[in-house]
């Protein structure tokens, strides 16, 4: 009953005379802001998902002004974080205009805080459910650490709070929030933000495991310092293998794993080289030294193989 009608309610009337006794603080603030921006505006304002993934625009004071570098490009945010920006955020007071969204609809006053409209196809079905209720102002994971949570623990409490909604958890909620907003705790203000899908992808995309001939020569080392180089390979496994002797210690902190095999002259060569394939099952082999190229040439494998330039 408290949360599909008195919490609506109780939500709108807290909006309603708050905004009537803050809007003079609002007032000021803005003017300052106004000024602080570079005429960069007031209000920030971006699309969010809210009950059920309905798009709506959130409304808050706007910290940062819309200054370019000599490339056209933007600053970066620490770069761009104004003084009375860094005030504003560390106190909360940029959050207020988010009463606007309350009074509307939008939002209730304690919720899962409404975040990136791109984050939706990165929930897990059970994390989907912070979209069964408004999002709010503030919230669990508000209280218990904000900027500080991880991305796991953050949705974790969210979905938590969606499935233990009761007034006495939204009256617990309010009073952490009043006491963390004067304390100033849980808050950094210039903390780099990590992108919950730009996370998420990094742990799906499938790993590459490639295997580098001739690991000993200096043409091999030099392909693989250029793959690791490039973020296409940044959860890549390098494995190698050679006929030096001197390849293991010298070369073990260069491959992930690295294999010594006979020369491509021995009859075992053949044998031991597809020992190594089964057990590592690579996505490719880069075949380095001339003498290999020539054998894999010939006898094929059941693996793609590249030969570089």
């Amino acid at each position: 009953m408290y949360s599909h009608f008195f919490k609506r309610l109780i939500d709108f009337i807290i909006a309603f005379f708050a905004l009537a006794i803050v809007w003079p603080i609002l007032l000021l603030i803005s003017i300052w802001l106004h000024f602080a921006n570079k005429g960069a505006g007031i209000f920030f304002l971006q699309e969010r998902p809210g009950k059920d993934e309905k798009i709506f625009k959130i409304i808050k004071f706007k910290t940062m002004t819309d200054e370019r570098g000599t490339d056209g490009n933007l600053l970066p945010d620490k770069e761009r974080l104004t003084k009375v920006g860094k005030f504003v955020r560390s106190t909360s007071i940029d959050e207020l205009p988010q009463l606007i969204n309350v009074l509307k609809g939008d939002m209730a006053l304690i919720g899962p805080r409404p975040l990136l409209v791109r984050y939706l196809p990165y929930y897990t079905k059970c994390e989907k459910k912070r979209h069964f209720v408004r999002p709010g102002i503030t919230g669990l994971a508000q209280v218990n650490g904000r900027n500080n949570l991880d991305w796991n623990t953050k949705l974790e409490m969210d979905v938590h709070y969606v499935e233990n909604l009761t007034f006495c958890l939204d009256l617990k909620i309010i009073y952490l929030t009043i006491y963390k907003v004067i304390k100033r705790e849980g808050v950094v203000v210039d903390k780099k933000e990590n992108y919950l899908d730009i996370e998420r992808e990094k742990l799906t995309r499938k790993k590459m495991k490639v295997i580098i001939t001739g690991a000993c020569a200096v043409s091999a080392r030099s392909v693989l310092r250029s793959l690791k180089m490039s973020p296409l390979f940044e959860s890549t496994e390098f494995v190698g293998w050679d006929m030096c002797n001197l390849l293991y210690g010298v070369y073990e902190g260069i491959f992930d794993r690295i294999y010594k095999v006979p020369a491509v002259s021995d009859v075992s060569y053949r044998a031991v080289v597809e020992d190594i394939l089964n057990k590592e099952k690579p996505d490719a082999v880069i075949v380095v030294p001339e003498v290999e190229v020539l054998y894999w040439s010939e006898y094929t494998f059941d693996v793609p193989y590249i030969v570089p330039p």
